[in-house]
């Protein structure tokens, strides 16, 4: 049997797996990547890491994802991704103590990845807006973890600085804000953890201003603050005034948010109201919609109706797990 390619071609065939043909297949995506290990080389770590994301995410196999997880830390233990992996499968199998700790080393990790492009001001910061966004995203998973013990880390506010001087999270087109709103989103939270309400706002209001950020979507922002807060009624209000002179996907997130934070603060009625409206609109939106389209709407209206029910409430869309 012909050995597998290897170089550019290898890299080549794994981004096809990884990414294409996990698009259309991720069982046959699994396959392939299956195949391309027994002679991957100095690129099995990749090979793994890329097997164990789509049996975890796609295919629900969290012990098959633990597996490729920890042979990746084995072969290569300071790659912070590895223990990014590792410590979500753990979190999906209830071992939040040691999904703790991996996820601890895989932000520390990112963040020296941050750190490398700060300190190097010649260079272009490739991968540093990446590399920020995801270790505040892992903060955030640590505090979904809800352990006892754990206390929010306390970043370098010069990272922070560093990163929104030098625009970092701009657009290479400047036609979107989506990473300064991914910021903005995961800053309010990791900030309202660590100084309460007051420091989310602010940090909300400072974000907002720096983007800039359109006013509904500052809106956006100042609603994660004051849910962070368990305070209900005030986060559902911003997340209604958020929800005019948007595109169609934005404000009916919005509106869910909205819907879930009214039944948590009791106010049922309205909840209700909103999302018989909401319903409606789906439905004749559902009729135009390609299949994907008609997928998601389904995947809305289900949440929804459960945050109504009280048996899975909704989850701020983009922003944590609990």
């Amino acid at each position: 049997m012909p050995r597998q390619s290897s170089g550019p071609d290898l890299i080549a065939q794994i981004r096809r797996a990884a990414f294409d043909l996990r698009d259309e297949n991720p069982p046959k995506a699994a396959q392939a990547l299956r195949r391309l290990l027994k002679d991957a080389g100095p690129a099995e770590p990749l090979v793994r890491g890329a097997l164990g994301e789509i049996l975890l995410e796609d295919l629900d196999d969290a012990d098959g994802a633990l597996h490729e997880f920890r042979r990746l830390i084995a072969l290569a233990p300071s790659l912070p991704a590895g223990h990014l992996g590792l410590g979500r499968a753990l979190a999906r199998t209830g071992e939040r103590r040691e999904a703790s700790k991996e996820l601890a080393l895989a932000r520390v990790g990112f963040v020296e990845l941050a750190e490398r492009a700060r300190h190097k001001p010649d260079d272009e910061p490739e991968g540093a807006d990446e590399a920020l966004l995801t270790a505040l995203e892992i903060a955030v998973e640590e505090h979904g973890l809800d352990l006892d013990d754990w206390a929010p880390p306390v970043f370098d506010l010069a990272l922070f600085a560093w990163a929104e001087d030098t625009r970092l999270f701009d657009a290479e087109d400047g036609s979107d804000t989506d990473d300064w709103e991914r910021y903005g989103s995961l800053r309010v939270v990791i900030d309202g953890l660590n100084g309460g309400l007051e420091a989310a706002l602010a940090v909300a209001e400072r974000i907002a201003d720096r983007a800039p950020l359109p006013e509904p979507r500052r809106r956006h922002l100042r609603s994660i603050a004051y849910e962070e807060a368990q305070r209900w009624s005030e986060a559902a209000a911003q997340a209604l005034a958020a929800t005019s002179d948007l595109d169609r996907s934005f404000v009916a997130e919005e509106v869910l948010r909205a819907i879930s934070l009214l039944a948590r603060a009791g106010d049922a009625a309205h909840a209700r109201e909103l999302l018989e409206r909401l319903r409606a609109r789906l439905e004749t939106d559902r009729e135009s919609a390609d299949e994907a389209g008609q997928t998601r709407i389904d995947e809305l209206l289900e949440s929804a109706s459960a945050s109504l029910a009280g048996v899975d409430p909704l989850v701020p869309l983009g922003v944590r797990g609990k």
